[in-house]
């Protein structure tokens, strides 16, 4: 299964868990415990979507430079060097 599937099935179990988040607070039954459960779940998922996403979306992924070659690292090191140290 590629990444972007992947994420494709995490986004639908997120919105799968919203909707049973949905229910069980409308439900004056449902047990404190269980909907706090259903929430970290929620939670987790997206912390995952997000690690994953963010693997992927280049040139905002820091995974992504450790597959370039050294000596492209370095220059690009060096010209983030250069941008901080002359800002305004």
């Amino acid at each position: 299964m590629s990444v972007l599937t992947h994420v494709h099935e995490l986004k639908k179990k997120h919105e799968a868990l919203s909707s049973k988040i949905e229910e069980a607070l409308r439900s004056p039954s449902t047990d404190d415990l269980y909907i706090s459960d259903l929430k970290k779940q929620k939670l987790r998922l997206k912390e995952q979507i997000q690690r994953l996403s963010s693997e992927t979306n280049w040139p905002h992924s820091g995974p992504f430079l450790f597959g370039l070659p050294k000596v492209c690292r370095l220059h690009l090191v060096k010209i983030s060097i250069y941008i901080f140290t002359h800002q305004g």
